[in-house]
């Protein structure tokens, strides 16, 4: 299997973080929206690409590190 090196990639909660680190990825950024907000931290426009919990974020976070 080739690895990607030196690639960073966009998240979410639908996100396969395994198989994202099972091909080298190692670097990865995301967004938060809670149910307060309706507008990005990282401008990622669409809803479905930002994490809705906390908990998700922690939970993807511990299984990147």
């Amino acid at each position: 299997m080739q690895y990607i090196k030196n690639f960073i990639v966009g998240i979410d909660e639908s996100s396969n973080i395994k198989e994202l680190l099972d091909y080298g990825i190692r670097q990865f950024y995301f967004g938060y929206v809670s149910l307060d907000f309706k507008i990005s931290l990282n401008r990622r426009n669409n809803i479905k690409e930002q994490y809705k919990t906390l908990e998700k974020i922690y939970y993807d976070i511990e299984l990147i590190h």
